[in-house]
């Protein structure tokens, strides 16, 4: 007789559950007591609130509050943007609304008095009870995402899209920094990721800085910070790990990293009106002793702004820490010239000798024959400049155009710049037998390659649909 889908060890019911879509999931859940306990913890560990807030938040709200052991059990809390009105515009909503959406809500189970307890605990005055309690009665939903932030005492990763406009929800992060709530309130965060209303506007920092002063947080995610006079507001942020899509400003990102005394990881993807590269590592230089990721990289859709900004003019020698290195190929387009030539710097004289891991990524068309020569003539260098290098990767994309190496500005650049042609398979082979005897491990795959040997950068653009 063949085995019962019952039958089979929790463990595998487990895995099989991680693998399906919500829907099924709940399905699956609501099949028998056992299902129910065992896959409900899976089933909440990250909670979405997205669509129409009436029926997502206020639910979430009010499930929540009935059952105080589910509060325990979300690690990840992703908001999608709610609309953020301070007050109900009641001359144009009308008294009569309010009462009706309180008659429908009332219908399905409301119970005003679980809410307004959970703010009278969460207040830490009588006025701010008063606010918040009038900001939920006229169903403000910057207030109730405000209070939901207050129900789960496990979070470990919050994912948020700011409205345009709000006080309650950044009320609750500065509170929550400073430890005024009586109960845990995002006292376990390590992962904020954070996106605003409008991606062309991008968030005012002030918005952002009240989640570098939480307690655990370690990594800080944010979707284009927006120009702000006032930013910096702490030195003494927990925070090792940054990854930002776009800075409007120099002094945005000199506060950022200002902020982070224990930065350990930079990584940057280039959008239009973005800073200059010379301008990010002016700035990175403030966490030159603690850096030890770079990863600057470039959105394919502004490679024609940005090709030539992003070049590297000065060496690495600065960051003693660095052990990873993420760059576009035409980062290094001035340090590509003839071995032989010179006086002319080459790539031993910008890569710290400590450094462990290289990605060179977007190289193509001419740029690739000239990258081998180069990169060639680095692994013969000897020890002394590449003694702790152990791995390599090489992201090709041959079918690029507007990515070639940029011609030569005079004369005596093209002198320098001219390589002897060699046949590529040529090239690549006497590579990776430098890299074999160096004891480098070397990966040279093509754009897209799913074998390509480096994490994606995670950010937080690809958490949020209405980001392309």
């Amino acid at each position: 007789m063949a085995p019962h889908f019952q039958d089979l060890a929790s463990e595998i019911h487990l895995l099989i559950a991680q693998h399906l879509g919500t829907h099924d999931s709940l399905n699956l859940l609501s099949c028998s007591h056992y299902f129910y306990a065992l896959l409900l913890p899976l089933a909440y560990k990250r909670v979405e609130v997205r669509g129409n807030w009436f029926d997502n938040i206020i639910s979430l709200v009010q499930t929540a509050l009935r059952n105080p052991q589910l509060c325990t059990l979300p690690r990840t809390l992703h908001i999608a943007e709610w609309t953020a009105f301070i007050e109900l515009d009641r001359s144009w909503h009308g008294v009569d609304w309010i009462r009706d959406l309180l008659e429908d809500l009332r219908a399905t189970g409301y119970d005003a008095a679980l809410v307004n307890a959970k703010v009278k605990q969460v207040s830490c005055s009588e006025n701010e009870e008063k606010v918040w309690t009038h900001g939920l009665e006229t169903f403000n939903p910057d207030a109730w995402v405000g209070l939901l932030l207050t129900l789960f005492p496990n979070l470990t990763r919050l994912e948020i899209q700011f409205p345009e406009r709000g006080v309650y929800v950044r009320r609750v992060v500065e509170r929550a920094a400073k430890g005024e709530f009586d109960t845990p309130v995002l006292a376990s965060v390590s992962e904020v990721f954070v996106t605003g209303w409008d991606n062309r506007v991008g968030l005012y920092p002030y918005r952002l800085m009240p989640f570098f002063a939480l307690p655990s947080i370690r990594r800080f995610s944010c979707y284009k910070i927006g120009l702000n006079c006032s930013f910096l507001t702490t030195r003494n942020s927990s925070i090792t790990d940054i990854s930002i899509d776009s800075v409007s400003g120099v002094r945005e990102l000199r506060d950022l990293v200002l902020s982070c005394p224990n930065l350990e990881s930079y990584r940057h993807t280039y959008m239009v009106n973005d800073l200059s590269c010379s301008d990010v590592y002016g700035m990175l230089r403030f966490a030159k002793r603690t850096l030890k990721t770079i990863w600057l990289d470039i959105s394919e859709y502004w490679l024609d702004y940005h090709e030539r900004d992003l070049q590297i003019s000065s060496p690495l020698m600065e960051f003693t820490a660095l052990k990873l290195l993420h760059l576009p190929g035409f980062s290094f387009v001035s340090f590509l010239g003839d071995p032989q030539a010179s006086g002319r710097p080459v790539l031993s004289d910008i890569i710290p000798p400590w450094l462990e891991i290289l990605h060179i990524v977007k190289v193509g068309g001419k740029l690739y024959p000239k990258f081998m020569t180069s990169l060639l003539h680095y692994i013969n260098s000897g020890k002394e400049h590449n003694m702790r290098l152990a791995e390599l990767v090489i992201e090709t994309w041959f079918c690029t155009p507007n990515i070639e190496t940029p011609e030569p500005s005079d004369a005596s650049e093209s002198k320098h710049a001219t390589i002897p042609s060699k046949d590529l398979a040529v090239l690549e082979n006497e590579l990776k037998q430098a890299c074999s005897r160096e004891n480098i491990r070397l990966c040279i795959h093509e754009k897209g390659d799913p074998l390509l040997q480096f994490e994606p950068m995670d950010s937080a653009v690809g958490l949020f649909e209405y980001l392309d």
